[in-house]
């Protein structure tokens, strides 16, 4: 039996970065019908890349 790490699908581990939330935002634009634009992803994205944009590492502005 296999231990799934949620690696599997080539998701990357780490917090939330302001140029990821971006990118998720820019996506749910671009396809309304996408899973990310149906739940409202995107701003808690945008809200979790705020809060981690003073972590040591992640982009800044």
């Amino acid at each position: 039996m296999s231990h799934n790490s949620g690696r599997s699908r080539g998701y990357k581990s780490g917090a939330m970065t302001p140029k990821d939330a971006s990118r998720i935002q820019s996506k749910s634009a671009k396809d309304p019908s996408s899973r990310s634009a149906k739940t409202d992803f995107g701003p808690r994205a945008q809200s979790a890349g705020d809060r981690n944009r003073n972590t040591k590492g992640h982009d800044s502005p």
